[in-house]
């Protein structure tokens, strides 16, 4: 599978789920409930690489899903993280930056609500929406 960022070859890894790698732009792919089952997961945190030695991401850059292929994928933001969501696969495409902002509210216990507004699952339940709702009160109230 080619690298929707940068075009070069990904690499297979398994951390308790398979998820494929761009050795040269830091970018990994993560096929439908793997981001999720991954964060799950207590050695989640050695996903993370130093992001200054990898290309940033192009900034406004179309991308097209790896497993897709002529599928766009989607840029969903929250929580200063920025993610690629395919709506056809609901696969996800993380570069190197956005792990760590994800790595640092999970670490943080920011519980699956705000992951869901970056993943965008296909059905967000009420308690979702109330942890959501929370989590945006905190960020306003400061606390």
């Amino acid at each position: 599978m080619h690298c929707p960022h940068c075009g070069s070859q990904m690499q297979e890894e398994h951390h308790g789920v398979t998820i494929d790698r761009c050795h040269s732009c830091g970018g990994i792919w993560f096929d439908a409930d793997e981001l999720r089952a991954t964060l799950k997961r207590p050695a989640s945190a050695r996903l993370a690489e130093d992001p200054s030695s990898f290309a940033e991401p192009k900034a406004g850059a179309a991308l097209n899903c790896p497993r897709c292929d002529d599928s766009g994928l989607t840029v969903r933001k929250s929580h200063g993280a920025e993610v690629h969501t395919c709506d056809s696969c609901r696969g996800v495409f993380v570069d190197p930056k956005a792990l760590l902002k994800i790595l640092d509210r999970k670490n943080f216990g920011i519980g699956d609500g705000a992951l869901d507004v970056l993943i965008a699952a296909p059905e967000i339940s009420t308690a979702t929406i109330k942890g959501v709702a929370k989590l945006v009160a905190e960020i306003f109230t400061g606390g």
